[in-house]
């Protein structure tokens, strides 16, 4: 908890990851995050305007989002914010619940 206090933003570039909980802990704690295209945090960072995402393996793109997170470093509370708002809607245990409780309906009714 002491490192992510002192972090701006969490780099998380795997080749291949379904759900890094280093993500969600991160978004718990409003902080953005980078994330390569193959994980399952990707799915849910709208490039730009919550976190980052990369091309898996591409050092390029990778070198580009760390450019931009620190050009734009005046910015990232924000994305934090926002980052914090996909945890609150996907990750909590009352979201968890409403969305299994979802899923199960449907699959009743269908």
């Amino acid at each position: 908890m002491d490192l992510f206090s002192r972090m701006d933003i969490l780099l998380c570039p795997s080749l291949d990851d379904p759900m890094p909980i280093v993500c969600t802990e991160a978004m718990m704690l409003s902080k953005p995050v980078i994330v390569s295209d193959h994980t399952g945090t990707a799915s849910f960072i709208e490039d730009g305007v919550n976190g980052y995402v990369v091309s898996a393996g591409d050092p390029v793109s990778l070198a580009g989002a760390i450019t931009r997170a620190v050009k734009l470093k005046a910015t990232l509370p924000r994305m934090g914010m926002r980052s914090r708002r996909i945890y609150k809607k996907h990750f909590t245990t009352k979201s968890f619940k409403r969305n299994v409780k979802n899923k199960l309906l449907t699959l009743v009714k269908g």
